[in-house]
C-alpha cells in the first residue's frame, strides 16, 4: 500500500496547535511532541491505523520523557516510509525511505500524552467578520508550491 500524501491534513491539524511551534526554542521540543500523537491519530482516522509515531533508541537525550520519541517525524506503517511533518514554525511534508535502522521503531499514538491530554482542545476558528471573504490561494500557485516542496524533498534526499 502506498503512502498517501497528508500534507493539507497535517497543515490543518497544526494550525490548530499554534502553541506548539516558536520560541522558546528551549521547549520547542517538548511541545512539538505533545502534538505529534495528535498528527498520528487524526491521520489515522482517515487512513485506518496505519500511522506511527517513531522513537529513536540510538539517540543520546536528556528528556527522560516522553524519552526518544522524535518531534517532528511519522512513519507510514506498511512501508516504514518516514515523514518529517513538524518544523520550528509549522507543518511540513518531508518525504524519506523506508527505515531500517533496528533501534529506530515504531509506536502506536495512544502510548503517548498529547496537548489534549494536558490542556484544553483549542478553540474553534472564529468566525470572519461579516463581508469579509478569506483569500483563496490560486491553483497554479499551489501546485508550484507543492512541485518545490517535491523538488526539495528529491535534493534533500541525495544528501542522506
Amino acid at each position: 500500500m502506498a503512502m498517501p500524501n497528508r500534507s493539507k491534513e497535517v497543515k490543518a491539524i497544526a494550525a490548530k496547535y499554534p502553541q506548539a511551534f516558536g520560541p522558546p526554542d528551549a521547549t520547542l521540543d517538548a511541545r512539538r511532541r505533545l502534538l505529534i500523537p495528535i498528527v498520528v491519530r487524526e491521520l489515522n482516522k482517515v487512513d485506518g491505523d496505519q500511522w506511527f509515531l517513531l522513537n529513536r533508541l540510538d539517540r543520546q537525550d536528556n528528556d527522560p520523557k516522553p524519552g526518544r520519541l522524535t518531534s517532528d517525524v511519522i512513519v507510514w506503517g506498511p512501508t516504514k516510509e518516514h515523514v518529517d511533518v513538524l518544523s520550528s514554525s509549522g507543518a511540513m511534508w518531508g518525504e524519506h525511505p523506508a527505515i531500517t535502522d533496528r533501534d529506530w521503531i515504531l509506536e502506536h499514538s495512544s502510548n503517548w500524552p498529547c496537548w489534549d491530554d494536558v490542556g484544553p482542545q483549542p478553540l474553534p476558528q472564529p468566525a470572519p467578520e461579516p463581508g469579509t471573504q478569506p483569500v483563496p490561494v490560486p491553483a497554479a500557485l499551489e501546485r508550484k508550491l507543492d512541485r518545490i516542496l517535491e523538488l526539495l524533498t528529491e535534493v534533500r534526499g541525495h544528501f542522506r
